[in-house]
């Protein structure tokens, strides 16, 4: 019997490791721009005003009772407001005082108040944009930012910065209805036939 050659083994082929794939480079995270308070007249930290003998002392002594502690100085100075009912000084020392100390509902308490004493109506905006400011970024009350932006919109309703904020809160908040009265307000003054248009199309766009 012939003998049967044995057949040479396949050559054993190496398997490949497979090549590792390149970590995913983590996105850096982004900053978050905080909110802007709107573009609005500055309040001045303190106001020229005409001040007599016996004002003009209380303030001094409430400025060095400031000196001693904070809260010594906001004791001293809600003393001389309640005595000066009519000026702003006193208003001004609290509300720079009440920021420092970040007491927001103390702050706007005393906005209200000095926002009643004033007749100018670029510092009365000024100062209900610090309340609304305050209200959206440090308190949280939606409701009192449409107030707020609702009283800006009494004294100047043309302001177009002041229409897209309280346009922004309502739809924050869900409030269809008025979210659309505040575009067809913006429409109204708005400049630009393709600005006015563009806003058209927003109103449309929720029906």
């Amino acid at each position: 019997e012939e003998e049967v050659e044995a057949e040479d083994p396949e050559p054993e082929v190496a398997e490949e490791e497979p090549e590792e794939e390149p970590e995913a480079e983590e996105p850096e995270p982004q900053e978050v721009e905080a909110p802007q308070a709107l573009p609005v007249a500055e309040v001045p930290t303190e106001v020229e005003e005409e001040i007599d003998e016996e004002y003009a002392e209380l303030f001094a002594q409430a400025r060095a009772a400031e000196a001693e502690s904070p809260d010594k100085g906001i004791d001293a100075w809600r003393k001389a407001g309640q005595k000066a009912r009519t000026l702003r000084t006193p208003r001004r020392a609290l509300a720079r005082l009440y920021t420092d100390l970040e007491r927001w509902n103390a702050l706007v308490e005393v906005l209200k108040e000095e926002a009643d004493l004033v007749a100018d109506p670029p510092q009365k905006i000024a100062l209900l944009n610090q309340m609304v400011v305050c209200y959206r970024d440090q308190l949280g009350l939606d409701v009192m930012v449409v107030s707020g932006l609702n009283q800006i919109l009494q004294l100047d309703p043309a302001r177009v910065d002041v229409l897209d904020a309280l346009a922004a809160q309502y739809e924050k908040m869900k409030r269809w209805t008025d979210l659309i009265g505040t575009l067809k307000k913006k429409a109204e003054v708005v400049p630009g036939t393709e600005a006015r248009v563009a806003v058209w199309v927003q109103v449309a766009n929720l029906f």
